[in-house]
């Protein structure tokens, strides 16, 4: 099982993945003198008998870009939340990208308990169950820990290691697809990738296509969740081995394919969801940011129909990519307001057009 952490910067997250595996995700020079989370983290751990991994994303808003490209739709979510802070503007804005990504389970850790009186804590659990209503968390476990005093700890590895027992059998139908995280080099092996399995299997030997460079490389070794192992199915954290690529060949944001099935694109349909406290109606051509997967693009976003879309509301829509993009049908994509750096929405990639004409309505779109 694969556990991603999310919420609001400095309310912990860093620290509890270190109590729950011993391991100091902040790995950057930068973060540890910061004292910060700015990049991706990982970590494994043995809980209950079961292997589980960890992704710490960061909390800060200036750090959007790189929380997002560590949610993965088959990934348990650690909802973190300080004591002494309660639900900060991270804390909301993380668990509207993981509902728009389709993560669908998850587990909340109150943090920094001995920073605060009893009702003051009990006050914190009303202002939560409030907030996560209506969401995918709204019947998830809440836990109270402290790192410093080393409280709640054992619970939070009782809860994720239950979980893991639980975890439902993968869908490992479709073709290998995994987007690349982080691509760096060892001495004596080369060029390794690392990502989350979005779709397939792969096994160690095989060709696989990269994106970037539009051709093929060989798979000399795989490890699934820092283990050794032959084959990668769909939702393991997976690093592959390449042979024959230099590493600075590849890149965050590219992708890795069992063959060359799809095309870069910059026009999608896309079924999209505005946030309910989305600020204000979204006109026609309003631009934004997509991120999808690990990568990002600016765009704009064409209506098929009326002036604008309000908050909370569906609908398909357009978007046009400035750059290009690897995508396919059923991908999920998060879209942001370029101007107001907010979450405006997210949805479904539906189709890819096959042509446009200048009216604006669903006829225009080739489903």
């Amino acid at each position: 099982m694969i556990v991603v952490l999310a919420g609001h910067v400095d309310h912990g997250k860093t620290a509890l993945v270190q109590a729950l595996t011993g391991v100091n995700t902040d790995r950057l020079e930068e973060e540890q003198r910061r004292g910060l989370t700015i990049d991706l983290g990982f970590a494994y751990a043995k809980l209950g008998g079961h292997l589980v991994g960890f992704v710490d994303v960061p909390g800060h808003h200036r750090f959007i870009q790189n929380m997002i490209a560590g949610v993965a739709n088959q990934q348990h979510a650690l909802l973190v939340i300080a004591a002494d802070d309660g639900v900060m503007p991270q804390t909301r804005e993380h668990v509207q990208i993981l509902s728009l990504l389709g993560i669908a389970s998850g587990t909340i850790a109150i943090t920094k308990i001995d920073l605060v009186s009893k009702a003051d804590l009990d006050a914190l659990k009303s202002q939560i169950q409030s907030f996560v209503h209506g969401t995918f968390l709204q019947s998830a476990t809440v836990l109270e820990t402290s790192t410093t005093a080393n409280t709640g700890i054992a619970s939070v590895k009782e809860r994720l290691a239950s979980c893991a027992r639980e975890e439902s059998a993968r869908n490992n139908q479709g073709c290998f697809r995994m987007a690349i995280d982080r691509a760096f080099s060892l001495t004596g092996q080369g060029t390794i990738v690392t990502g989350t399995v979005a779709s397939g299997r792969l096994e160690s030997g095989q060709q696989i296509w990269l994106s970037n460079l539009n051709r093929s490389a060989r798979v000399r070794s795989l490890r699934v969740n820092d283990q050794s192992t032959s084959i990668a199915e769909s939702g393991d954290r997976c690093g592959i081995n390449l042979a024959s690529v230099d590493v600075n060949q590849v890149q965050r944001g590219d992708w890795v394919c069992e063959e060359q099935g799809y095309l870069p694109v910059r026009r999608l349909l896309v079924e999209i969801e505005i946030v309910e406290d989305f600020p204000r109606p979204v006109k026609h051509w309003t631009s934004i940011h997509v991120y999808h997967a690990t990568s990002h693009c600016e765009a704009h976003l064409g209506l098929l129909g009326g002036e604008k879309l309000t908050p909370g509301s569906k609908q398909l829509v357009e978007v046009v990519c400035a750059t290009e993009l690897f995508v396919k049908a059923g991908d999920r994509l998060i879209l942001r307001d370029r101007d107001l750096q907010s979450t405006l929405g997210g949805g479904c990639v539906l189709a890819i057009p096959e042509y446009a004409t200048k009216n604006r309505t669903e006829n225009r779109l080739w489903v």
